[in-house]
């Protein structure tokens, strides 16, 4: 049987397709754009704002591609878990709807937009587990866990420095924006390096599995 066939449970059908939360995104996307306009057109470079935003930008993008390549490969079916999976999806349009708010207020405090981040790879990993026992193929997540727990860890360092010397220094507050940019940026990029969700990386990784 080709990985393709596999790819969809054998009692579930194959339901709407990622358009619904693609265009959720779209709306999200389009309205911050209304929204931070200022901000964004001409780019002040030199605002921790700035930043911030575009580090959700660049995520909800990457985010936006790879919904399409997944769900070719594994399609949301009218199952429990493919339902779950819808919803976990939306949640996570709607978390970077609070990044892109909190991204906004940066320059004053950034306990919201670290959190937001948290929450972004709790969501990641829930969606991770929830797809693999849909489909019993693998997923990355240990890379998500690993980094997961770097945002958390950044969040604890903010929090203690805000706690026990207040107020934080900009560039503090820099360094910590910085922080978070590598972090998210590298993420994504060895998400897609590592080709998951894709049938060469599903066929590669089932390969190691029975030889080991």
């Amino acid at each position: 049987m080709s990985i393709e066939r596999k790819a969809i449970l054998p009692d579930s059908t194959p339901i709407m397709d990622v358009n619904l939360i693609t265009i959720f995104l779209a709306v999200v996307l389009g309205s911050s754009l209304l929204e931070f306009n200022e901000l964004l057109f001409p780019p002040k470079i030199r605002s921790i704002n700035f930043w911030a935003l575009l580090l959700v930008y660049y995520c909800a993008f990457t985010v936006w591609f790879a919904l399409r390549i997944h769900s070719r490969n594994r399609p949301h079916t009218d199952t429990p878990l493919g339902r779950a999976r819808i919803v976990l999806e939306s949640l996570v349009v709607i978390n970077f709807t609070g990044l892109l708010y909190f991204s906004s207020y940066a320059a004053y405090t950034l306990i919201g937009y670290l959190w937001g981040w948290v929450a972004y790879f709790v969501l990641t990993i829930s969606i991770m587990i929830v797809r693999g026992r849909e489909f019993h193929f693998p997923e990355p997540l240990k890379l998500s866990i690993i980094y997961g727990s770097l945002t958390v860890a950044t969040v604890i360092a903010y929090s203690i420095w805000t706690q026990i010397f207040p107020p934080i220094p900009d560039i503090a507050s820099w360094g910590f924006v910085f922080v978070t940019l590598v972090n998210i940026v590298s993420f994504r990029v060895l998400i897609w390096w590592q080709h998951a969700w894709r049938l060469d990386y599903d066929e590669k990784r089932m390969k190691m599995g029975r030889s080991a």
